[in-house]
Parts: C-alpha cells; structure tokens; sequence
C-alpha cells in the first residue's frame, strides 16, 4: 500500500531516527542523475510519484567533491547548478511508469491522477476524466452486481437468450416481454440464482464494452503497474 499522503522526506527522517539532512554534496551529474535513479528505484512502489516529486523539489544540492573534501572547479560547479533536477526526476519517473505514461497520453489524462489511483489507491474500480477502469478480476463481480440492481433490464434481454438462462420456454419468455413485464422476468433470474449465468453469457457475446462503455461500446485492455486493466470510455 502506497503511502501518498506521507512526506517521502518525513518517512526517509523517520526511518533514520531522525539523522538525516535534506541535502546532497555532488562532484558531477552523473551523480545526481545516480541518486535520482536510486532514490526512485526504491520508493516508486510505495510513493507516489508526485511525492518523489515534491521530495527532489524542495532537495538542496551542493556541488561538492567528498571524496576528496574540497570543493569542485567552476566549470563544474556552473553545470551542476544549471541542471535540471525536475526535469530529469520526470523522465526517470515516466520511464519507470512507460505503461501508465502512454495511457495517460493516449486517453489525454492527467498522469500524476492516473499514477495515485493505479499504484496509491489500488482501486478495482475508479473514474478518471469520462474513463472507468476496472481490473479484470473484479469486473464480472461488479457487472453482476450492477445487473442485480435493475430487474427491468434483466427482463429486456433477447428472449432467446433469457430462454437458455432461465431454461424455459422461449415463447413463454415473449409473451411476458409482449406484456411488458420485464421486471417479473428480471426477478426470477435474480431468484433462481442465474445472474452469474447471464451475465457470463452477455460479457461472452457482447464483451464488456456494451455494458460498461456508454459513450461508445468499446472497451480497452491494458496492463498497468502489473494488473490487467479493462477501460471504458463513459462520457
């Protein structure tokens, strides 16, 4: 579980009992850019990105060469005050997140939001700007559920299809449909315990996309910080 509301300054304090000093001595780039990648390497999965973000903003760097206890030459000193912190910090970031960078990019969502819910909030089930996403192996559960809760459209099925669900007559399925009893026939799939068994069958022939996707239909399958992920676009 990610710890999003926590200062990465404060907890990286706290795991040191206190001795620790929010600033680094650097003799060249490369070990900035050295202690960026470790930095992020250790804490990606328990921060979130704008944490480790916020922890490099506020991070004072001193060119400084410890090694051998003086200070660096100008020409040194002038490339590392002009470097670019945030910006590398970003690109490790994006690096390390490829997936959620390019969805986010793809779907023109906000990156630091999509980061929280994915990694952060470990949400089944979260609503980013008109996309839903939910993993793969919660949606049949959450579309039983939301079929469960609206007997009219139970009943509005293609008899046909109620026929084998229900295991009854067809023509005894249109006639309560002609009547316009869609909520009786919702109520005997719910009552003889079919709803797994429709809604398997509608997820089997329509996908997902047709239920959960109210913009368009479709549906999308990716994989994100290890997870499988369908997104729908909804608005």
């Amino acid at each position: 579980m990610t710890q999003s509301n926590q200062s990465l300054v404060k907890h990286i304090t706290e795991a040191r009992n206190g001795h620790y000093c929010h600033v680094i001595e650097v003799d060249s780039i490369e070990a900035i850019e050295s202690i960026i990648d470790s930095v992020i390497e250790e804490h990606i999965s328990n921060f979130s990105a704008q944490s480790i973000i916020d922890f490099f903003d506020t991070l004072e760097v001193i060119p400084y060469d410890t090694d051998n206890g003086k200070d660096v030459n100008k020409e040194t000193e002038t490339l590392i005050h002009d470097f670019d912190v945030n910006e590398a910090v970003t690109n490790v970031l994006s690096d390390s997140c490829d997936d959620l960078f390019r969805v986010s990019e793809e779907l023109d969502l906000n990156l630091e939001e999509l980061t929280e819910e994915i990694i952060d909030s470990e949400s089944n089930d979260f609503e980013i700007n008109g996309y839903r996403f939910i993993t793969s192996d919660s949606i049949d559960s959450i579309q039983q559920e939301e079929l469960s809760n609206d007997l009219y459209i139970l009943g509005c099925f293609n008899a046909s299809f109620l026929s084998e669900v229900l295991e009854m007559d067809q023509e005894l399925i249109e006639l309560v449909q002609e009547a316009e009893k869609y909520e009786k026939l919702g109520e005997m799939v719910i009552n003889n315990g079919k709803i797994e068994k429709l809604q398997e069958g509608y997820s089997f022939l329509d996908g997902y996309g047709h239920h959960f996707a109210h913009y368009d239909g479709e549906e999308i399958e990716e994989t994100l910080n290890g997870t499988d992920y369908y997104i729908f676009r909804v608005n």
